[in-house]
């Protein structure tokens, strides 16, 4: 309830993995105690939302209750080792008022979610090279609710929608009420952290060989945080997935070979689909598939397109 105070999140009107409210919950307790533990992957956070809805203003809150670095806020480096030097020196990286991403951003912040290694060359006058492997949480603010459409980033993405305030407050009424509750916020979470790395084996023990589309460490870890702090037991996870449907059908909204692949594997109960490209291309185009709104004739075209997403 305090950190509602703070941030716009949407009311939580049920204890359903549909409810808005729960799925940002859920959301920003993934991000959060992810960004703090940072065993082996985080998720990245995406918030977005109408004018007046506090978006930068949330980003700062976030980032100075876990990550009190400078600067709080940046823009977007324009090339891949500016970002990587940015990312590399904070412990969550805030890149405000984000409008656009390119298809090799998508691909550089993916791998900021797993620690993929990235090499260059250290000078242009000799061959050395030099590596990093950031894992580095993200977050972007942004008025573009589908920012990506890439499944790779998508999928390891949380995206909280947040909503316009009521009625606007002087910015410097709110920084003294922040202040003033951040320290029982960071205990709070920091409890929270307790609880998740007590649990969490119980909750792996029982999430032992299902599926998980991405994030299966990140999610299983929130997850007993969630219980930590009273939740239902897979409230968390079911919510997470829910939110990831979603995106994804919006990603897809404008594509649809994006739609017919979300479609394809999403009557498959392992969401694996394996066979050729000649067999792909049947299963979309045929009775059960995507049929004329799939602009791909042969099995070439069929991969290219893949390749491209």
């Amino acid at each position: 309830p305090v950190i509602r105070s703070h941030i716009a999140l949407p009311p939580r009107a049920s204890d359903a993995a549909t409810d808005p409210g729960v799925q940002a919950e859920a959301g920003l307790l993934l991000f959060l105690a992810n960004a703090i533990r940072r065993n082996g992957e985080v998720a990245h956070l995406l918030l977005t939302g109408p004018a007046g809805a506090g978006k930068t203003t949330t980003a700062l809150r976030l980032k100075d209750l876990v990550d009190p670095t400078n600067p709080p806020l940046s823009a977007a480096p324009r090339d891949a080792l500016g970002l990587i030097a940015l990312a590399k020196g904070q412990g969550i990286t805030c890149l405000d008022n984000t409008s656009s991403m390119s298809r090799d951003a998508a691909d550089l912040f993916s791998g900021f979610a797993t620690g993929t290694a990235h090499t260059a060359r250290q000078l242009y006058s000799n061959g050395d090279l030099y590596s990093v492997e950031p894992l580095a949480p993200v977050m972007f603010t942004t008025v573009v609710p589908d920012l990506s459409s890439r499944p790779d980033l998508v999928s390891r993405m949380v995206r909280i929608v947040l909503e316009r305030r009521a009625s606007a407050t002087p910015r410097g009424l709110l920084d003294a009420a922040w202040q003033t509750d951040r320290p029982a916020l960071l205990a709070a979470l920091l409890d929270i952290m307790v609880g998740a790395l007590a649990g969490w084996q119980a909750v792996a023990v029982e999430w032992a060989g299902k599926p998980f589309d991405r994030l299966a460490g990140p999610l299983v870890f929130a997850e007993a945080a969630a219980r930590a702090i009273g939740w239902k037991p897979n409230l968390l996870i079911e919510a997470m997935r829910e939110s990831w449907q979603e995106q994804q059908a919006d990603a897809a909204a404008g594509n649809p070979l994006v739609a017919g692949l979300l479609d394809l594997t999403g009557r498959i109960e392992s969401r694996i689909w394996e066979g050729t490209m000649t067999d792909l291309l049947s299963a979309l185009t045929g009775p059960f598939g995507a049929q004329g709104k799939l602009n791909i004739r042969t099995p070439q075209k069929l991969g290219q397109g893949i390749a491209g997403l």
